[in-house]
């Protein structure tokens, strides 16, 4: 049905919505779980939005404020290509795009953003994939793969080394 549902956990970072809430007006077509935190592809296709803990700017990195947020209603990331894929690792969020781009946001601390470069949080960033990719797959904490169209990978954050293989 394309539902999101809450269901509450009290402790000390407060509960999102009351058991069987619907978060979302709009239908949801994806969704991604990180540390904490989640993010859904909305079923327009362009807008990824966010909630939870904001330790990394991994919820809304815009603000630069580590404030958690418990709904997903300020905290959308509207890209200008379709997203076909989203993907969270521990601290970090990422989006695979239409256009052959993924867009990332959150902690950047093993260079899970800049596909090799470490330069800390709060950041965002756009990476341009070599070719057409068709899914992201977690390979570890704060590590990302791409999975592309001709079954290739590459893969870079923590555990970069690490290559998937195509499933029998």
């Amino acid at each position: 049905s394309g539902k999101v549902y809450t269901f509450t956990h009290s402790d000390v970072r407060g509960t999102v919505g009351a058991n069987g809430e619907v978060l979302f007006s709009e239908a949801v077509k994806g969704i991604a779980c990180g540390l904490r935190f989640a993010c859904a592809v909305l079923q327009s296709g362009f807008s990824v939005v966010c909630w939870g803990i904001n330790t990394y700017g991994q919820v809304n990195p815009s603000t630069g404020s580590t404030t958690n947020t418990l709904t997903p209603d300020n905290n959308m990331h509207v890209f200008s290509s379709q997203v076909l894929d989203v993907a969270c690792n521990m601290k970090t969020c990422f989006a695979l795009l239409e256009d052959g781009t993924i867009g990332a946001w959150g902690s950047n601390a093993n260079g899970q953003m800049t596909q090799g470069t470490p330069v800390g949080d709060f950041k965002t960033a756009t990476l341009t994939l070599p070719k057409k990719a068709f899914r992201l797959i977690l390979v570890s904490a704060t590590g990302i793969c791409t999975h592309y169209i001709d079954d290739t990978y590459s893969c870079w954050g923590e555990g970069q080394d690490i290559t998937p293989q195509p499933a029998d």
